[in-house]
């Protein structure tokens, strides 16, 4: 059979281009080398079928992973595209949404959800028409993105096909989902590359951590690595991290803080998220996980980060372990594997738990992060929203040693108007607390400068008092601003 009649080996997906949205990758698999082209362009989505694109970009050739970046793209605007090689090989016309320009006044919807495991929950593969109802199900919510916690395939315990086979499933099942939202996967401990010589061993040295095919099968930004699977970016009013699990947690950790501080103090952005795949809490199974929590849950509260992502448990958790600030913690491992029975003797509680097939849809809007839970069937089992006005902005993102910076806060919603605001800082991890009094900028917001001191290398920590002497403090937390080194 020709590579043209069977089509792409992997049908197209997208992801947002981290450095300059809203250009979009296009990333597709030929089964020879080839060279590669995708023709796109904005018509009406009615029209997207019948009507001739007229932008083209191609690839040099001589490969069978083709990336093309889509570029000159309006924001906030449905897209056409379709994806073609030289062999005859080509795609359906696709139309996908670009993110809204940065500030814009609009709200996005994305959608989360996890552990496939390419379908595989049993041998006569009978969870197949659940994923296919929910994929039907997240399509027909039309988001911007969607987040997947991790677990796509079963590559690493190689219960169908051994390598790249493993993930055909996945692609077979999500073709639609990948093809027409930005698809911004972490991650899972099924996801990674087996070790054969250590098959027989038990878990965690059974598994080869690294990302194996992850990077290859998806275009995604590479800040840590090729091998590393941890990134982040910028999609429409969400600044995304992502981080992996299925490597050491600690070393994450500066890189979380630097992409929670990027976000935490861009205008633009609207709500942070925090994805991995195994949890800091869960009430069933394998329980929450140590190290995730005592590394990057206080973190991503310094920076007042909005919702946690994970997986792993294949079952539906929400927890709120700052209540009744944020940030709410949602696990969503509900999309094709076997679930877990619910409840346990774990010592987590969550707020909400069930076991289904289901996904998370979520829309953003100026003040509020409003999110469903939706079965596989269609039916919304759960709803929460989660406020995004955050109190603190420092300008410049990223102030330089000897030089200045402007801090900004605002009061709380539940706080009483104040006076007399000040700004605590220290530098340098020194113990000597300096303090400056912020002028008002309105009811309920006030801003000072500071000077950055040249002999600080990592961080300035924030704290606000106010003539009632009540504290600011993140509960606790404080607020963190890292220098440009």
């Amino acid at each position: 059979m020709s590579a043209a009649a069977q089509d792409f080996r992997w049908p197209p997906r997208l992801s947002p281009d981290a450095a300059s949205p809203p250009a979009t990758l296009v990333a597709f698999d030929t089964f020879a080398p080839c060279t590669g082209r995708v023709r796109f362009g904005w018509p009406a989505a009615e029209e997207a079928e019948r009507t001739p694109l007229s932008r083209s970009v191609s690839d040099d050739g001589g490969t069978t992973h083709h990336v093309l970046r889509l570029a000159g793209l309006p924001a906030d605007t449905p897209v056409a595209y379709r994806a073609e090689a030289d062999d005859g090989a080509a795609s359906p016309v696709r139309v996908f949404r670009t993110p809204p320009a940065p500030g814009a006044d609009v709200s996005s919807k994305f959608v989360f959800h996890g552990d496939m495991q390419g379908g595989l929950a049993t041998p006569s593969r009978v969870v197949f028409p659940y994923i296919e109802d929910l994929v039907r199900t997240m399509r027909a919510e039309r988001p911007l993105a969607v987040f997947q916690v991790g677990d796509m395939a079963d590559e690493a315990y190689r219960t169908h096909g051994a390598g790249a086979e493993a993930w055909n499933d996945f692609f077979r099942l999500c073709r639609d989902e990948i093809a027409e939202t930005y698809f911004l996967p972490a991650l899972g401990n099924h996801d990674c590359p087996p070790v054969p010589e250590e098959a027989d061993e038990p878990e965690p040295a059974r598994f080869d951590r690294r990302a194996g095919l992850f990077h290859g099968l998806f275009a995604l930004p590479e800040p840590l690595g090729p091998r590393e699977a941890a990134y982040a970016l910028a999609v429409g009013p969400v600044r995304l991290v992502v981080l992996n699990t299925e490597a050491d947690i600690a070393s994450q950790n500066a890189f979380l803080a630097r992409e929670l501080q990027r976000g935490a103090f861009d205008p633009a952005c609207r709500a942070l998220v925090l994805m991995e795949h195994r949890p800091p809490f869960s009430s069933v199974h394998y329980g929450g996980n140590e190290d995730v929590r005592k590394n990057w849950l206080p973190v991503f509260k310094r920076y007042e980060g909005t919702l946690v992502l994970s997986g792993h448990v294949h079952a539906y958790q929400r927890f709120s372990p700052f209540a009744p600030e944020g940030p709410v913690c949602l696990v969503t491992g509900g999309s094709g594997g076997y679930l877990f029975d619910e409840p346990s003797e774990a010592a987590d509680r969550p707020d909400f738990a069930t076991t289904c097939y289901h996904c998370v849809a979520a829309e953003v809007t100026q003040t509020d992060m409003i999110c469903r839970a939706v079965r596989s069937d269609g039916l919304v089992f759960d709803r929460f929203a989660i406020p995004l006005a955050r109190c603190v902005r420092v300008s410049p993102v990223f102030p330089e040693a000897g030089g200045e910076a402007t801090v900004r806060f605002t009061l709380p919603e539940d706080a009483a108007e104040e006076t007399g605001m000040r700004l605590l800082w220290e530098a340098d991890g020194g113990g000597k607390t300096r303090t400056r009094k912020m002028e008002r900028r309105g009811a309920r917001r006030f801003a000072t400068r500071i000077a950055i001191p040249a002999t600080a290398r990592e961080k300035i920590s924030f704290r606000f008092a106010a003539d009632s002497a009540r504290l600011f403090d993140n509960a606790g937390f404080g607020w963190q601003a890292l220098l440009a080194v």
